[in-house]
């Protein structure tokens, strides 16, 4: 004996269990993976292609954590890689999480200019921690700190990929999910 699943009433309950602030933490932490490896893939490519994979992190993982600059002969030390990598991580899951939730307070409707002013706010603070983390680095001498014009690029980078997946997020949401928002409760379903 087959048995059929009919799916008429799946949206229903779709629609009376869906919650915003839970969406806003996906996508945020989503946003924020997303900014950071764009950042880490950037650098990756820029190290390898000098011949020293890794070597960014590692270098200011080294400042950060030791207080010390790196020897440039030395090989790369993996728990620098990866200790400044989850600062990393934290610092963009700060800035995805923001991010997201202004999505979420506009939720289905921001428009075309709210994704541009979003854009230049992420752009803007990433900037501003990189000048602000560079003039700590910076204040002890840091010759291996990345260049402006790098880290402006990458941060460029980074800005745009989190707001283009928020963006997608947002109009697949206007074709897909009920009207929610967190200022207000989910209307309740007819089914």
């Amino acid at each position: 004996m087959s048995r059929s699943v009919t799916l008429i009433h799946a949206p229903a309950r779709v629609a009376s269990t869906y919650d915003p602030r839970t969406a806003a933490v996906v996508h945020g932490i989503a946003a924020s993976v997303i900014g950071a490896s764009t950042i880490a893939i950037f650098f990756l490519i820029i190290d390898t292609l000098a011949g020293h994979p890794l070597w960014t992190p590692a270098a200011l993982g080294s400042r950060l954590f030791w207080s010390q600059p790196l020897d440039p002969t030395a090989p790369v030390p993996l728990i620098l890689v990866l200790g400044f990598t989850a600062m990393h991580g934290g610092v963009f899951l700060g800035f995805g999480m923001v991010a997201a939730s202004e999505l979420a307070l506009r939720w289905r409707h921001m428009s075309a200019g709210g994704f541009v002013t979003l854009d230049v706010a992420l752009f803007t603070a990433l900037q501003a921690t990189f000048l602000t983390f560079g003039l700590l680095l910076l204040e002890h001498g840091a010759p291996e700190f990345p260049g402006v014009g790098a880290v402006t690029t990458a941060n460029f980078l980074a800005a745009g990929a989190m707001t283009s997946y928020l963006a997608l997020v947002d109009r697949a949401a206007r074709r897909t999910e009920p009207e929610v928002s967190l200022r207000g409760a989910a209307p309740e379903s007819p089914l």
